[in-house]
């Protein structure tokens, strides 16, 4: 034992980490057969919306609902979303919004309407000001041609002349089922992205009190007075470099001399300097075991 407030957490956290990975396999599962759901409405217009001349893909009326089955959230984690997207005018262009925020997506410009396949070479390079501004949201969530199955986003219509097609009423017919919660593939995986979501909760709270301990050490003992050579090491120390293919061998020194001036302080002082570590402090924290003033006390 080292710290018996950070080794109870971490022995939390590392549960929590084991119940997320479990999840996110039968997760992993369940987005397959959302997209084995979905892909077949698309056999009859295989490049989806993007198959709509422009008139009727950015029609004053048309609106569409984003399925996103693999959205990256703030945290990295990946969620639902489902975003219905419509059109209105900002100083003259048209723009996309979020019709449920009303928050502005990007313009509709050249690329917002061409299908990915018509891009020009220079269209996906930045900088490049018409990409930047564009929304291309509507691009990316229709398919290429026969690609459907490997989609994690598709862009389904909702309203405009576009229905006039049967395919395409049929996709909106879906986009209605989907947003009611009657497609029950959506519905089991935002209850897994609730499961999740609580578990990356419980992961921030376990956090919150490794941070604690670590603040609280800082507050009595400041790193920087008691060893300032100890606070350089640690902040050019590259914490994963046995990570790479071929380690930097000067870091195992840099490691051990870390190790030894840690060792040399008092552990609650020791553990103030989890702080110089920052986000890395569980490496720094790893080189405490065996700390005298904690073998000490398991005699």
């Amino acid at each position: 034992m080292i710290d018996a407030r950070i080794d109870a957490a971490k022995t939390a956290m590392s549960r929590v980490e084991t119940a997320r990975h479990t999840l996110s396999l039968s997760r992993h599962e369940l987005v397959r057969m959302c997209r084995e759901t979905i892909a077949p409405f698309f056999n009859n217009v295989p490049s989806g919306v993007m198959a709509l001349n422009e008139a009727f893909l950015t029609a004053p009326d048309a609106t569409y609902l984003i399925v996103d089955l693999d959205a990256d959230s703030v945290l990295g984690t990946r969620r639902l979303t489902l975003t219905k997207v419509g059109f209105m005018q900002v100083d003259g262009e048209r723009h996309a919004c979020n019709l449920e925020t009303g928050e502005l997506l990007g313009e509709m410009n050249r690329l917002a309407v061409t299908r990915r396949q018509d891009w020009k070479n220079d269209d996906w390079y930045s900088p490049n000001p018409t990409r930047d501004s564009a929304y291309t949201g509507l691009v990316f969530a229709s398919p290429y041609k026969g690609e459907s199955l490997n989609r994690y986003s598709w862009a389904l219509p909702m309203s405009g002349p576009a229905l006039q097609h049967p395919a395409f009423k049929r996709l909106a017919h879906l986009a209605e089922v989907i947003r009611n919660g009657g497609l029950n593939e959506i519905k089991k995986l935002r209850f897994f992205d609730d499961a999740d979501q609580k578990l990356v909760d419980d992961l921030a709270r376990e956090q919150a009190i490794i941070d604690g301990v670590i603040d609280e050490a800082v507050s009595q003992y400041q790193p920087r007075e008691w060893d300032p050579e100890l606070v350089r090491l640690m902040e050019t120390m590259d914490w994963t470099f046995d990570y790479a293919d071929r380690p930097n061998s000067r870091f195992y020194e840099h490691r051990d001399q870390i190790r030894k001036r840690l060792h040399a302080l008092p552990l609650e002082v020791a553990i103030a300097f989890l702080h110089v570590a920052g986000h890395m402090w569980s490496y720094a924290y790893h080189l405490l075991r065996n700390h005298p003033d904690s073998v000490k006390a398991a005699a």
